[in-house]
């Protein structure tokens, strides 16, 4: 979304809905209605002077819808664009070692499901404006995003290895999230049942890496189910003497990080290991249990 179709977004809340928007759009700036309607519409951008006098007129602050625009801006795009210089520099031959945390769905696990990475950044923009009236049918994310997202998932070496440390209700949040906005009416039933889909392709996924221990690249993939409440979801890729390392928290924007210090995070992983089982491979019991219950997370929407 870019300012222009966020100050129109914000003219219709703000204009009674007993007015034509149109009309007096068209009068206000001394326009025609074919121009007013292009504007509003989002087909023409409104010209700095025109949203300038739109904004006192409505007293909508610019400054705010700004901040708005910034937020995926100064944080997912800078985050995402920084892992995705790291993994070019990785070769078949070098493939690095990627480790992850996961407490919830993030963009980490979402890369390759395009409805659950957009409403994941729907969610997150929501988050940043409380009052932000969006349908997720009308959310546009920034193009460079959908970009990255591709480039991302087209990137991975073969061979790679890939840990997870991952909550028994990982499934959880993003199903109540999914389901408030399904009650709020700013997602409708089709766009729910799309995300759904999107999380049942990721389970099974997660299931046939967990029975075999691999994909169908070829990479290993060993997952340890977690008996603690961990508070972020990080991913980092090790890859000879560098390590970029990128952080998800519910109290704080993602950022993330390249060290030349591997051993560290290598350090912190496996503590966090101590207090997990195995699911890859062994403990199938256990394993049933945990994709059950994320099942049963997924009837609910």
């Amino acid at each position: 979304m870019n300012i222009s179709k966020a100050l129109s977004k914000k003219l219709k809340i703000s204009i009674p809905k007993t007015t034509k928007t149109v009309h007096l759009i068209a009068d206000l700036l001394g326009i025609t209605k074919v121009s007013a309607y292009r504007r509003l519409s989002g087909n023409t951008p409104f010209q700095l002077e025109e949203a300038c006098l739109l904004s006192r007129r409505f007293n909508i602050s610019l400054d705010e819808l700004l901040k708005e625009e910034r937020i995926i801006e100064d944080t997912d795009i800078i985050a995402l664009d920084n892992y995705h210089q790291f993994l070019e520099t990785l070769t078949d031959t070098n493939p690095g070692i990627t480790m992850i945390t996961a407490n919830s769905i993030r963009l980490a696990l979402a890369m390759e499901y395009p409805k659950l990475f957009n409403f994941i950044l729907f969610r997150s923009a929501h988050r940043h404006s409380p009052t932000m009236t969006d349908l997720f049918s009308e959310y546009e994310i920034p193009e460079k995003l959908e970009h990255l997202r591709r480039s991302i998932v087209s990137l991975t070496p073969e061979n790679s290895l890939y840990e997870y440390i991952i909550s028994q209700h990982l499934f959880s949040r993003i199903v109540s999230d999914v389901n408030y906005f399904r009650q709020s009416r700013q997602l409708t039933r089709e766009d729910a049942a799309a995300i759904r889909e999107n999380l049942v392709q990721l389970l099974k996924k997660m299931e046939l890496q967990m029975n075999t221990g691999k994909d169908e690249s070829g990479n290993s993939h060993i997952y340890y189910l977690s008996t603690l409440d961990m508070e972020s979801n990080t991913l980092t890729v090790e890859s000879c003497n560098l390590t970029f390392h990128l952080v998800w928290s519910s109290t704080c924007e993602p950022y993330s990080l390249t060290s030349n210090n591997t051993l560290y995070y290598r350090q912190w992983f496996d503590n966090l290991k101590k207090y997990t089982s195995s699911i890859s491979l062994l403990n199938e019991i256990q394993r049933m249990d945990f994709l059950d219950r994320q099942l049963e997370y997924l009837e609910s929407i």
